[in-house]
């Protein structure tokens, strides 16, 4: 029991996303693995290093490929974790942007990262009915290009609005913004700028994610 009040203990979290919700970077550890862990909350970690958003099927690793494995699995969920963008416009990947729809039952094109991103809200609308979903927008970082961030998280916050999807923003407000070096050095792995230490994790990801789980 947290000091929340809330029992989470007969509930089932599924976690969802690139390597920052699946922790690899940092002995499976990662934010949405912690929040559940302060929370007494059982969990299964879905999410996987490099994955992506929009469906590139060179690269086999997408959201839409754990969500089939987890159906495929009969995973049960009250609430669902998800992230992801990082690796979207990461070059090696460069995808493209595309455009919100404006219903709900239209066919969604997963090869861009709009399309991409309301599929995944569909799937997870449609077959986890009743279920609880939070998204993270992830933290500021120097190893992605500026207006790319802001394009593509501001498009996956709007995609969020439009599907009545909860969010953290930490991107603009949750602190951890790694073109600063001091910071970069204190809360990321190898300084790389993208994976959150566990430090890193607990002052900045953990708190927002508890707080806005507790209160859905």
């Amino acid at each position: 029991m947290t000091s929340s009040t809330h029992d989470f203990s007969s509930k089932h979290l599924l976690i969802f996303g690139d390597s920052i919700a699946h922790g690899n970077e940092n002995n499976l550890k990662s934010f949405a693995t912690m929040a559940a862990d302060k929370l007494s909350l059982p969990y299964t970690n879905y999410a996987r290093g490099g994955a992506t958003i929009t469906s590139i099927p060179e690269f086999e690793n997408d959201l839409h490929i754990h969500i089939e494995k987890a159906l495929s699995e009969g995973a049960k969920a009250d609430y669902i974790v998800f992230n992801g963008m990082t690796n979207d416009i990461v070059g090696s990947r460069n995808a493209p942007l595309g455009e919100i729809t404006e219903g709900y039952n239209n066919e969604f094109d997963e090869s861009t990262f709009c399309g991409g991103f309301e599929s995944i809200c569909k799937k997870f609308k449609t077959n986890w009915l009743g279920a609880k979903v939070l998204y993270v927008r992830p933290h500021n970082m120097k190893s992605r290009e500026a207006d790319k961030q802001i394009a593509f998280g501001d498009k996956a916050l709007e995609i969020c609005r439009k599907w009545s999807i909860p969010y953290v923003d930490l991107y603009t407000e949750g602190g951890l913004n790694t073109h600063i070096e001091e910071m970069n050095n204190a809360y990321t792995i190898n300084q790389d700028g993208t994976h959150p230490n566990t430090e890193g994790y607990e002052l900045f990801y953990v708190n927002p994610v508890v707080a806005r789980l507790t209160g859905l």
